[in-house]
């Protein structure tokens, strides 16, 4: 498991997040290089992941302009779709609140299919 530090220069804020083994074997590859392509640092710059995002998305074949970000909500969305708990997406995303992850989601309540729909209890 490895850790990432994030310095967030607007909210002049620093985060520490762990990150699973395949993830931090996957940041190698962006970090910066020198001229002889040897890595330098630990530091992993924005315009790092920018090329990266832009190198991958069109060899995925993603048409128009992809940035960090549509992977970011995506990464959620997915995550969300295949039941992962709000909670852990929230510890994901690094949201301060609950409900600043349900407004990303876009999450709205069902009404058809509400939770207490589930517990199995019949009132008579």
């Amino acid at each position: 498991m490895g850790i990432i530090c994030i310095e967030r220069s607007r909210c002049e804020k620093t985060e520490h997040r762990d990150l699973c083994p395949r993830l931090t074997e996957a940041m190698q590859s962006f970090r910066p290089m020198n001229n002889r392509h040897e890595l330098t640092g630990d530091t992993l710059l924005p315009q790092n992941i920018m090329e990266a995002v832009l190198k991958y998305g069109k060899r995925a074949g993603v048409s128009g302009r992809v940035a960090p970000h549509d992977l970011r909500r995506t990464f959620a969305k997915l995550a969300h779709k295949g039941h992962a708990a709000l909670e852990q997406i929230q510890l994901s995303l690094g949201h301060a609140s609950i409900q600043t992850t349900e407004r990303y989601l876009g999450v709205r309540q069902d009404l058809q299919d509400a939770p207490c729909d589930h517990l199995g209890l019949h009132l008579s």
